[in-house]
């Protein structure tokens, strides 16, 4: 008779060993469990079973330990032993090795199919339930402590209750007198659901800074209380029209009323600017910019003004210089050039870059002299 030994301490070793049972008793094998590595051992001898099932979790010893034991046997060396692929470092999954790794999730299908090659057993099915699934143990040391979790919990609660409270109140409590709000869409722009930045602001609103800052903005009175129409018709009929003395100049009645406030009670900006107009600083403007382009014009006249000299009337002259190929003498009209003095002969003559002399030498340095050859010679000016 075969017999398969079933080793394990949890809920899917126990669906394996119902699985084998059912499926191979009816063949005429016996099928055993065995909770403990010590009892496994144990039932090896004197005779072994002909395959072994391992599937440890809670044990102190790992499935790996446990089979380099049982292969450090005698009655365990060829033992054919299946155990789950993620419980060992190695091995091969193919039939009729000793060593048969079984691939997660395992199937009834799948482990009739493998028990079946090892016992040369004709047993076959499809049944598509799982015994054996990829999950990951959680033990109680790392579990979500639950009173923890209730707790930070009814913070929350309590934190979004205060949070909107205080929404409705503002909302709802009107203001008093000249008291300023900062308005809701406001604060919904700056982290509404913060309370370290809300409270921020609700201190401003309570500063004597941010009220007396809307009081010179707005200019905000606050209005005399009215008088119902009623009671206001009666008092008008009742006071008696007083005549201008005699020399004194009669004021209407609509010169000496004040200007009401505008909605809310809030003065219209233009009387609140006293009738100032922009004219004045529109005149300051132009006249700085007018004194900006004046500097600017003789900033840029000063850097392009140069000594010229003209060959046909021997004379030198400062002027303004857009264009030297272009510059002309301003007494005869002729053509000028930059003048340049030799050292070492004193003889002036004038400088075109670019048309009298083709060298390396650029516009802000001279030719050498014509004359007398000498490379020591100057611009004259600047």
């Amino acid at each position: 008779m075969q017999r398969i030994l079933v080793a394990g301490d949890n809920e899917d070793a126990t669906r394996v060993h119902e699985c084998l049972r059912t499926h191979y008793t009816r063949r005429g094998c016996s099928v055993a469990y065995c909770p403990t590595p010590g009892e496994l051992i144990r039932l090896l001898q004197p005779t072994p079973p002909d395959a072994v099932f391992l599937h440890f979790q809670f044990s102190e010893l790992t499935v790996y330990e446990i089979y380099q034991q049982l292969r450090s046997l005698r009655e365990g060396r060829n033992l054919p032993i299946f155990v789950i692929e993620t419980e060992m470092l190695g091995g091969s999954n193919a039939p009729g090795e000793a060593l048969v790794l079984l691939k997660m999730p395992l199937t009834v299908s799948e482990l009739v199919r493998r028990f079946s090659l090892i016992l040369h057993q004709d047993v076959a099915t499809t049944d598509p339930s799982v015994l054996c699934e990829p999950t990951f143990m959680q033990f109680e040391d790392e579990a979500p402590d639950a009173a923890a979790q209730a707790e930070a919990e009814a913070e929350e609660r309590r934190r979004e209750l205060l949070r909107q409270h205080s929404i409705q109140l503002r909302d709802e409590v009107p203001a008093q007198g000249n008291v300023y709000l900062i308005p809701e869409k406001v604060r919904r722009r700056l982290f509404y659901n913060s309370d370290f930045v809300q409270g921020i602001l609700d201190r401003i609103e309570d500063s004597d800074w941010y009220q007396n800052r809307c009081r010179r903005k707005y200019g905000v009175q606050a209005a005399p209380p009215e008088a119902p129409p009623e009671e206001a018709a009666a008092e008008a009929e009742a006071a008696p029209e007083k005549a201008p003395a005699p020399g004194e100049k009669a004021v209407p009645v609509f010169a000496a009323t004040p200007r009401a406030p505008g909605p809310g009670g809030i003065t219209p900006r233009k009387t609140r600017q006293g009738g100032k107009s922009p004219v004045l600083a529109i005149l300051l403007t132009l006249a700085f910019l007018a004194l900006g382009l004046a500097a600017l014009a003789f900033l840029g006249a000063q850097l392009l003004r140069a000594n010229t000299y003209c060959e046909a009337c021997d004379k030198q002259a400062g002027q303004v210089v857009l264009n030297i190929h272009g510059a002309t003498c301003p007494s005869c009209a002729g053509p000028v050039g930059f003048a340049c003095k030799c050292e070492e002969c004193d003889h002036t003559f004038a400088f075109v870059p670019g048309r009298d002399v083709k060298t390396r030498f650029g516009a802000s340095k001279a030719p050498p002299c014509p004359e007398c050859g000498s490379p020591k010679t100057v611009r004259l000016g600047h």
